[in-house]
Parts: C-alpha cells; sequence; structure tokens
C-alpha cells in the first residue's frame, strides 16, 4: 500500500510539471540583442547566454555592451537573467561571445566569454548564476562578432571531477589563430596550455581516463584541412589524422562521436559557395578509417551533430532566394528522417536534448529566440511523454514511472552498462506497465533508453544495489 502511495504521488508530480513536446519562445531583450548558446541542465531547466549593446545616444560611442546569463524552465519561461560583464567599445558591430556552458555534478556553471577583441575568459557561476571565479585564458581568434567566425570556430569547455577545467579552441600569437588545449588547476585557476596546429579546435570531442579525441581545421594560406585527434590527457599527441581540401573548399562546421566500436568525425564543406556537402569518417579507436560516406547539399550546414549513427544539421538561408532556414536529420540508413522549415534564421546551437527531441537557437526581429521540436522534426502541441525508474537505486525491480503520453504508445527499453554494452532488450506493448526485472545484474550503474513507437526516446541512469 505504501508503495503504491509513493508511485501515485510521483506520478501526480510529474503530470503537475510534464514537459511540452514543442514551443516558439521569443525574448524580447533590445533590438541588438544576439543569442550564442545553451544548455540542458540535469533539472532539465535550460541556460543560455546572449549578448546586447546600448549605443551611446549621438551614436559616437563609447558603447556599452553585456553579457547576460538567463535560465528558463523546460517549457522555455524565463525565471532569472542576469548581467555577468560589462564593457565599453567604440564600435557598434561589437558583442560578448559565449560558445559553450557546462553543468558539474553539484550544479555549477562554467562557460566561456569571449571579448569583441579576442581576449578569452572562463567563468564559474553557482546554480544561481552567482559568480564564484573566473580565469583569463589567453587570446584567442577574433572576429567572434561576425556571424560565420562565431560558428567555425566554436569551442568547448569541459568541468572535470578533480575540479579542474579543460578548454579546447583557438588562441594566437600574432594574427594567425592556434588549434590550443588549456588545462586550467582547480586550485590556482591557472591555465597551461599546449598548442598544436595554427589553425583551431571545434567543439566536438570525447575525453576518457586515457584519451581526448578531438576534431579541428588546420589553416594554411592556400587551403584548410580537417584533423582528426588523438592527444593523452598530458597534452602529448598519440596522432593526428588529416584530411586536406582543395583551395576553393572550406569546412564550415565540424563534429566528433566517440562510440564503443568506432569513432565519427563529420564534417561541412562549401564549395565556392555553389556546391556544399558533409563528409561522415568512421574510425577505430587507433585512427584506422573504417569507412566514409558523403552527402550532398542544397546549402551549407552551417551547423552539425553527430549522435550514434544519426546526423542533423542546420542549412543556411543563404543560398536560397526564400527567408527561410532548414534543419534536417538524416538515419542510420543515410536516409532523410525529417526536414523541418521555418522563418528562423542563423542557428547558432542546435541539439539533441534528454528527451530524443530538439532545441535551438537564434537571433532574428530583434529578440532572441528558443524553439523545440519533437523527435521527429514537427512542431507538436501537447506535453511529452517523460518519467523515471522507481525504485532508483533498485534490487530486485524497477517500474518506469511515466506520463500518459509514455504508457499510450508501445515502447523498447535497452540497458547497458557505462562502457556503452548492450545488455539486455525489454518489449513493452502499449498500456502496458514497464516493468523490469535486476535478478542477473551486479551492483553497478547501467544506462537505460527507452525508445516509444512515436519515435520519443528517454535516457537515464539506473543504479542496482543488492543492499538495498
Amino acid at each position: 500500500m505504501k508503495r503504491y502511495l509513493l508511485f501515485t504521488f510521483l506520478l501526480m508530480s510529474l503530470v503537475l510539471s510534464s514537459q511540452q513536446v514543442s514551443f516558439k519562445r521569443s525574448y524580447l531583450k533590445g533590438e541588438s540583442a544576439t543569442i550564442t548558446t545553451f544548455t540542458e541542465l540535469s533539472s532539465l531547466d535550460i541556460v543560455l547566454t546572449y549578448s546586447v549593446i546600448s549605443y551611446d545616444i549621438t551614436h559616437t560611442g563609447p558603447h556599452t555592451i553585456e553579457l547576460h546569463l538567463m535560465k528558463v524552465d523546460k517549457n522555455g519561461n524565463e525565471i532569472w537573467d542576469k548581467t555577468i560583464r560589462k564593457d565599453t567599445t567604440s564600435y557598434t558591430a561589437n558583442r560578448f561571445c559565449t560558445q559553450n556552458i557546462d553543468e558539474k555534478k553539484d550544479g555549477t556553471l562554467v562557460l566561456d566569454l569571449i571579448y569583441p577583441y579576442g581576449e578569452k575568459y572562463i567563468l564559474v557561476f553557482d546554480k544561481n548564476g552567482n559568480p564564484l571565479s573566473e580565469s583569463y585564458l589567453h587570446n584567442t581568434f577574433g572576429d567572434y562578432n561576425i556571424q560565420n567566425q562565431l560558428l567555425k570556430q566554436r569551442g568547448k569547455n569541459l568541468a572535470l571531477q578533480d575540479g579542474s577545467i579543460l578548454s579546447i579552441g583557438a588562441s594566437f600569437t600574432t594574427v594567425k589563430p592556434k588549434a590550443t588545449l588549456s588545462i586550467i588547476d582547480a586550485a590556482s585557476k591557472i591555465p597551461f596550455d599546449f598548442v598544436y596546429y595554427r589553425g583551431y579546435f571545434n567543439d566536438g570531442f570525447y575525453l576518457n581516463s586515457e584519451h581526448l579525441y578531438t576534431v579541428g581545421v588546420e589553416q594554411s594560406d592556400s587551403n584548410e584541412t580537417l584533423v582528426f585527434s588523438d592527444l593523452k590527457n598530458d597534452g602529448m599527441v598519440n596522432f593526428h589524422i588529416k584530411k586536406p581540401h582543395n583551395r576553393n573548399e572550406k569546412i564550415v562546421a565540424a563534429d566528433l562521436f566517440y562510440g564503443s566500436t568506432k569513432i565519427r568525425v563529420a564534417e561541412s564543406i562549401s564549395k565556392k559557395d555553389t556546391e556544399f556537402y558533409v563528409h561522415v569518417y568512421d574510425y577505430d579507436h587507433q585512427g584506422m578509417l573504417l569507412s566514409s560516406t558523403t552527402y550532398n547539399l542544397n546549402c551549407a550546414a552551417t551547423t552539425i551533430n553527430l549522435d550514434n549513427l544519426e546526423i542533423d544539421w542546420a542549412l543556411s538561408n543563404r543560398c536560397k532566394s526564400e527567408q527561410s532556414q532548414t534543419i534536417e536529420k538524416m538515419n542510420a540508413n543515410a536516409e532523410l528522417a525529417f526536414s523541418f522549415s521555418d522563418s528562423f534564421d542563423s542557428v547558432t546551437s542546435l541539439r539533441k536534448i534528454h528527451d530524443g527531441n530538439y532545441l535551438f537557437c537564434f537571433t532574428k526581429a530583434g529578440a532572441i529566440n528558443l524553439w523545440k521540436l519533437n523527435a521527429k522534426g514537427n512542431m507538436q502541441s501537447g506535453t511529452a511523454a517523460e518519467g523515471f525508474f522507481a525504485p532508483n537505486p533498485a534490487k530486485d525491480w524497477v517500474t518506469f514511472i511515466g506520463t500518459k503520453e509514455t504508457f499510450n504508445q508501445s515502447a523498447k527499453v535497452k540497458l547497458y552498462d557505462l562502457t556503452g554494452n548492450l545488455l539486455r532488450t525489454y518489449s513493452f506493448g502499449a498500456l502496458e506497465p514497464i516493468t523490469l526485472h535486476m535478478g542477473g545484474l551486479r551492483e553497478a550503474i547501467y544506462i537505460y533508453t527507452i525508445l516509444t513507437s512515436d519515435g520519443v526516446e528517454l535516457k537515464g541512469k539506473l543504479v542496482v544495489n543488492q543492499k538495498y
């Protein structure tokens, strides 16, 4: 009886806080406001950054620029908005830029700050947006206020378990950017830089106890080269694998996905601004090329994301006559899974979130915008399928506690260990309770995925503890 009452309470709490499948949110933050990036938190809330400039009334300067950290709930409703940096500039096009936000286990937020003239800082805030610390990194490649540079040279930060912070991106000593890995000491907050080649790291990387796999772009006076690297945690190089391009081919975006048996690398190419491709390369963990695939596109893919065997991208509208942009997803069979077009413009961040749906942000018509698509690439009304397993930790069995949107569909549940090995698969019909028996599983942390017949994917962690 107590167990029944507990589950009823948990289900009621979930329904009352249900998440919308899709939404379009527009935030009026001033005509000059520009959104740069966002991240989904473990609480399912979302934090984003935007920059705004207040022009001097005479338009001669100095003008005031601000960087804001803003939090919204899982349905896009604003919770708070805080100014985290302010400065002056003589140029009306200048903005602050944040390329990445990372959440630590304790809710601490780690983000980068790039000044319009190229100085880069790592800022640390508590979960309520209050500042904790900052570290000066180095000069980065300039022109971050130019949209194309912002997309191409997006960096990445990662807050490590020992309290140190790893940041990859670009630095420069004269006018040429250099791909740079910075490790910020947890105690001193002082960074140590490793510089590798002329160019920059992109935001795609994977880190484990021995390896840091990265993807970047090497630049010369004549051409650009895609670089897939395996770096040790001490900054030493295991390998650089290079894919050079012709002078008239430009790398617009790139990404990397680490799998249990292979590593997938993708790049978006624009050739003379008239031909557009995405190349996908599969390597083993030692850097041996296994296969490659090329997709021909109508426009340049300005943002590209890899997720296991799937790939999605945002296509620019600059090669079209109509004022619309497109987000596309390709499935594991290299077939078009969906194509979504609307009047959004210059997507600066596109991500698949916990429930298998998609969030993306852009700036248009004097407003910053955050939109959410369902897993099939549509704007769908109603609440999302969501929930969790209980009890967790588990001993003998667990039951999924979810919204009716989950139970109204047939579903498959897959259970993996932390290395990505598939251990068990369960199938359930519509309206059938999702109960898993834990017999035969050792005490450990497992990853589960629930895939419904409607294409919605839920992910989470499940702890098995025989003493519970």
